[in-house]
């Protein structure tokens, strides 16, 4: 199996995990429509190929540094889901108008995508087991290229297919079922990075 075709397989299986950025598209897919989960989509694709690329570049010592400091990235990226899944429970809980719905911009999600994104650390790690795991002791940079590629078109496709499926049910919920799925997506995600830091003190 080449690199590439090993790399898509790797970003499908990874962006099919259901975690904050997820929860984040279906909150903002039924709300807003296709356009602005594709738009989450592609801030989520674009981190996973700028990991790649960092990652084969200099595995050892990423890896040497997450190592070390891995604890407060774990405290601050859980910090930082719980207080995200606040804020999209508190703007659900108001009472929804069109106005109300239509105040996310999607630039706004899209930077917001990436700061989830870049602070998750389940994604770290897997991409650290990921490089790991392909056993290669000099990455030149085509093959950089070609697994930045692979984690690209991998991750973008499942976002393409995971936000039209999404746009196809959106219609079937009301307005009151939208809130009502956003409250709980909220909730899921500060609960994750509850654990998240959790996980910590329990180990």
């Amino acid at each position: 199996m080449t690199i590439f075709l090993k790399s898509l397989l790797f970003a499908l299986s990874l962006s099919a995990i259901i975690g904050p950025t997820s929860m984040f598209c279906i909150q903002k897919t039924l709300s807003h429509g296709l356009r602005r989960g594709l738009i989450i989509g592609l801030a989520s694709a674009l981190i996973q190929a700028i990991y790649a690329i960092i990652a084969s570049l200099g595995i050892g010592f990423l890896a040497e540094i997450f190592t070390r400091y891995q604890i407060y990235i774990k405290i601050f990226g859980g910090l930082f889901l719980i207080y995200f899944g606040f804020m999209m429970f508190k703007k659900a809980s108001r009472t929804i108008s069109c106005a109300q719905i239509s105040e996310s911009s999607p630039c706004g999600d899209f930077l917001t995508t990436i700061g989830v994104s870049i602070i998750n650390p389940i994604i770290i790690l897997m991409f650290f087991s990921f490089f790991t795991g392909l056993a290669i002791s000099e990455v030149s940079y085509l093959q950089t290229m070609l697994v930045a590629s692979g984690i690209f078109i991998g991750s973008m496709t499942w976002w393409i297919c995971f936000s039209f499926l999404l746009s196809l049910v959106r219609t079937k919920f009301s307005v009151l079922w939208i809130s009502r799925i956003n409250k709980l997506s909220g909730i899921i995600i500060s609960l994750m990075g509850l654990w998240n830091i959790i996980k910590i003190f329990v180990q």
